[in-house]
């Protein structure tokens, strides 16, 4: 649908003119009559029945003989107008020829010009005009055709018939219906081969039918035959109310109707069943392929998981080598720490003990008994401020030296060596005392202990 086509407006159209009126009296046309002029062109008395066009039925001077004008309610206006043939379909200008003809043939003036009977009182002329007043009028004609009792309003019967024909069944039930339709045209419901758009578009028009019939026809009061104002104004009030009862009433009855065929007709349609079969299958195949994606999904993760998990744990245990590759490093370390030192403690004790026996052998170096102790704690001191190099070195050092010392005593006069020859006896009770002491004090102070 275009919005041009949105915008239309549909308007009937009727065929006027001279035209139009050569092409309704050439021989063969649906609107052939036997007479030369239009029905609304005769005036003269010499109209007679085979002066009747084709849409308008034969004068049935009995049935208008036969009608009771207080009875016009009950009335088939129609068939008063003979329009029985197109009830529905009668156009305004149809309904104004139908009403001059039956007036030219009819009317009282007319009938006492030929002779015949006439009943001031209740002759049914009365019903022809009355006829006129409903069915010319569109408001009027509108009531008179909601209320038609010819029309069926009964509902399709859900049997085996109806299944098996359904489109033909249904489809002349709504067609019927549609008459009632404000909204024109009305769509079709098709068939079998009707596009599912087509068909939602049938559904949703009908589920949301606006009716144009109403049932203000059913009003008994004769509100403008009433004598006086106040009579009239009060039969006007109260029909009003009336009406308005008949109009709420009939249309709950009538929109009531019209949902049970639509919905009888959606619950029946087979196109309903494979449409919602499809949505089925396509609802089934969303999820199945939603599971299928969920399952994906899940092996996914899962798998990522597991690669992660890989990965954790090959980072842990890339972190667990480092770890011990560290550790043993460490170790070696500590091992190697440990080895120097205790080779540097036994160079340490090995120079050191070298040292003092050479110094021992050497008599410490001292001229006497008395620079012995001295020179034992100088040593002492000097082996603990050497470095390693160095206390490993000493014994090399004095063994090297010792011959050179030796040959500088040599060169000594023998002065001095007679003079310490006579002091040597003298100071031997001087150096047993010492010895004592120096005893005494290394049990005080055990050898190897700090400033001796």
């Amino acid at each position: 649908i275009t919005p041009m086509s949105m915008a239309l407006t549909r308007r009937l159209i009727e065929c006027v003119g001279p035209i139009f009126l050569n092409y309704w009296q050439v021989p063969g046309s649906k609107f052939e009559t036997e007479v030369s002029d239009d029905p609304l062109s005769l005036q003269d008395d010499d109209e007679d029945e085979e002066n009747t066009p084709g849409y308008i039925d034969p004068d049935d001077v009995h049935f208008l003989r036969s009608l009771d004008p207080k009875e016009w309610k009950d009335q088939d206006h129609y068939a008063v107008l003979g329009l029985r043939k197109l009830p529905w379909f009668v156009r305004n200008l149809e309904v104004r020829g139908s009403n001059r003809l039956k007036v030219l043939r009819h009317h009282p003036d007319k009938r006492r010009a030929r002779v015949e009977e006439v009943h001031p009182d209740d002759d049914y002329f009365t019903c022809i005009t009355r006829a006129y007043d409903i069915l010319g009028n569109p408001r009027n004609r509108r009531s008179y055709d909601s209320v038609d009792p010819q029309f069926d309003n009964s509902l399709p019967v859900i049997n085996e018939h109806s299944r098996n024909n359904f489109y033909e069944v249904f489809g002349k039930a709504f067609d019927l219906n549609s008459r009632w339709s404000e909204k024109m045209p009305v769509p079709k419901l098709g068939n079998e081969s009707t596009p599912r758009g087509n068909v939602e578009k049938f559904y949703s028009f009908w589920y949301d039918f606006q009716s144009w019939r109403e049932y203000s026809y059913l009003d008994e009061e004769e509100k403008d035959q009433a004598q006086g104002c106040h009579i009239q104004y009060y039969l006007r009030d109260a029909s009003k109310n009336k009406i308005k009862r008949l109009e709420q009433s009939g249309r709950k009855r009538e929109m009531a109707r019209i949902r049970t065929l639509v919905d009888t007709a959606y619950n029946m349609d087979p196109r309903i069943q494979k449409f919602k079969q499809e949505d089925k299958d396509r609802k089934m195949a969303a999820k199945q392929a939603k599971k299928v994606a969920a399952a994906r999904a899940r092996d996914k993760k899962k798998k990522n998981g597991q690669e992660s998990s890989r990965k954790a744990l090959a980072a842990e245990e890339e972190m667990r080598k480092l770890k011990e590759e560290a550790e043993a490093e460490q170790r070696a370390k500590l091992e190697a720490m440990k080895a120097e030192r205790e080779t540097q403690k036994t160079c340490t004790e090995k120079g050191t003990c070298n040292t003092r026996k050479i110094a021992k052998e050497n008599n410490y170096y001292a001229k006497d008994t008395s620079e012995v102790i001295d020179n034992m704690a100088s040593l002492e001191k000097i082996c603990e401020c050497l470095r390693l190099d160095k206390i490993c070195a000493l014994p090399d050092i004095l063994k090297e030296r010792i011959p050179t010392a030796e040959a500088t005593l040599n060169i000594r006069p023998s002065g001095d060596r007679k003079l310490n020859g006579k002091n040597k006896k003298g100071s031997l009770l001087g150096t047993m005392i010492k010895l004592q002491l120096l005893i005494k004090a290394v049990n005080v102070f055990p050898a190897g202990t700090n400033q001796r």
